[in-house]
C-alpha cells in the first residue's frame, strides 16, 4: 500500500471516528432530554395521584362527620 492509500484511509477513518463522537455526543444529549421528561411526567402523575388520593379521604372524612351529626340528632331527639 503506497503513502497516498495510507493517507486516504487515515482521512477517512478520522472522519468517520469525528463522524461516531458526534452522533454518540448527539444520542448522549437526547438521552438526558428523555431522562428529564420521563422524570418530570412521572413526578407529575404521582402529584396527581396523591391529589386524587386526598380528595378521597377529605371526601370521606366529611361524609362520616356528617354521619356523625344525624346520629347525635337522633340521640338528641329520642332523649
Amino acid at each position: 500500500m503506497n503513502n497516498k492509500m495510507k493517507l486516504a484511509l487515515l482521512g477517512c477513518s478520522a472522519f468517520l471516528l469525528v463522524g461516531y463522537f458526534n452522533i454518540a455526543d448527539k444520542y448522549n444529549k437526547i438521552n438526558k432530554k428523555l431522562d428529564h421528561i420521563t422524570e418530570h411526567t412521572v413526578t407529575y402523575a404521582w402529584e396527581s395521584t396523591v391529589q386524587a388520593q386526598k380528595e378521597v379521604i377529605d371526601s370521606l372524612l366529611l361524609s362520616q362527620m356528617e354521619l356523625g351529626a344525624k346520629l347525635d340528632s337522633c340521640v338528641l331527639l329520642n332523649n
